[in-house]
C-alpha cells in the first residue's frame, strides 16, 4: 500500500503524517463498540485507555520517516493490542492501514477485498461500501435520523425490495433493539450479518408502525439507476451513474440502448453524488460519448 501511494497519489503525504492518523485511527477503533463486538471482545476500559495512552505516545514521539519504520509501528500497535486487549492482530493491522490511507485525501478509502461482507450491504451519498458489485447484506441505502436510520432508497433486487422496504421509511428497531441515537455504522452492523442469517426490522412508516424479517444473501449491486425518459415531447432520456465499478460501462451501455429504443434524442447523465472508482472504467464509460 506505501509502494502505491508512492508511485501513484498525485500528492503523497509524508510517512510521519500518515503513521500518526494511522495510530490515531486504532485508537479510536478501540472504542468503537461495534469494532469491539466485530472482534468478540470487551477489555476493561481501563485497559483501553493504557493502549490508547502508549499509541498516542507512539504517535508523537517515534513518527515514522519512512516505509519500514512504518511497518513497524503497525506491527507494534497490533502486538500491543492484542496482547493487552485480546483483539486480533488482523483487525488492527486493517484499521491502521483503513486510517493511513483516510489521511490521504476525502476520496481515498480501503476497499476491501473482492467477496467481503459489508456491514449491512448499506450505500449512501457520504458513505460507500466500497466498488464491489456482489455483496451480502440486505441492499439499502441510509442516512442516520433522530429515531434511527432514515432509507433514502432500495437497491433493485436486494432482500430489501421483496421485504417492501421504501425511500422514506425508518428504521427504529434492529432485532427488537432500538437503535435511536445509535450511529450510522452501529445500525449498519446491526443489520449486516452472514450469508443466510436473518434480520427483523421494526419500521416507521408515516406514523404506522411495521415490523418483517428478511434473510440476508448475495445480490448485485448496480451503479446505473432511474433509467426513464424524463421528456417524452423531445425525447430525452436521464441514466444516473452512481459510481464507476466493475460493470458501469456495460450497465450503461444497456441503459441507453432501452431508452435508444424508445426513441431517445438526448441523454442526461446524471453524475451528482459519484465518488468516483475504477480509473479503467471511467475511461470506458467516456469513451462511450468520445468521438473515436
Amino acid at each position: 500500500a506505501s509502494n502505491m501511494i508512492d508511485s501513484r497519489h498525485v500528492s503523497p503525504n509524508s510517512y510521519e503524517d500518515r503513521t500518526r492518523a494511522a495510530l490515531e485511527g486504532v485508537s479510536l477503533a478501540l472504542e468503537n463498540p461495534a469494532f469491539l463486538q466485530a472482534n468478540r471482545v470487551s477489555p476493561n476500559p481501563q485497559a483501553v485507555a493504557a493502549v490508547q495512552q502508549q499509541l498516542q505516545q507512539m504517535a508523537y514521539s517515534q513518527p515514522a520517516r519512512s516505509m519500514s519504520e512504518s511497518l513497524g509501528l503497525m506491527q507494534y500497535a497490533a502486538e500491543l493490542a492484542n496482547r493487552q486487549l485480546g483483539v486480533r492482530k488482523e483487525a488492527i493491522a486493517l484499521e491502521f492501514l483503513n486510517a493511513t490511507i483516510d489521511s490521504l485525501d476525502k476520496y481515498s478509502a480501503l476497499m476491501p477485498k473482492s467477496g467481503s461482507e459489508y456491514p449491512g450491504a448499506y450505500l449512501d451519498n457520504r458513505k460507500t461500501a466500497g466498488l464491489e458489485e456482489n455483496i451480502v447484506g440486505i441492499g439499502i441505502e441510509m442516512t442516520l435520523d433522530s429515531r434511527g436510520a432514515l432509507l433514502e432508497g432500495v437497491i433493485e433486487g436486494s432482500p430489501a425490495e421483496g421485504l417492501g422496504l421504501k425511500a422514506g421509511d425508518i428504521i427504529v428497531a434492529v432485532n427488537q433493539q432500538s437503535v435511536a441515537g445509535q450511529s450510522l455504522n452501529m445500525i449498519a452492523n446491526l443489520i449486516g450479518g452472514r450469508e443466510g442469517t436473518s434480520v427483523t426490522l421494526d419500521i416507521d412508516r408515516n406514523g404506522q408502525m411495521l415490523r418483517g424479517t428478511t434473510t440476508r444473501r448475495r445480490f448485485y449491486v448496480s451503479s446505473v439507476s432511474g433509467t426513464k425518459m424524463v421528456d417524452e415531447a423531445s425525447k430525452v432520456g436521464y441514466v444516473r451513474l452512481k459510481q464507476f465499478s466493475e460493470s458501469s460501462k456495460e450497465d450503461l451501455e444497456k441503459a441507453m440502448f432501452t431508452l435508444h429504443n424508445q426513441g431517445m434524442k438526448g441523454l442526461i447523465l446524471d453524475l451528482r453524488g459519484n465518488p468516483g472508482g475504477l480509473l479503467d472504467e471511467s475511461v470506458d464509460v467516456s469513451n462511450l460519448f468520445l468521438p473515436r
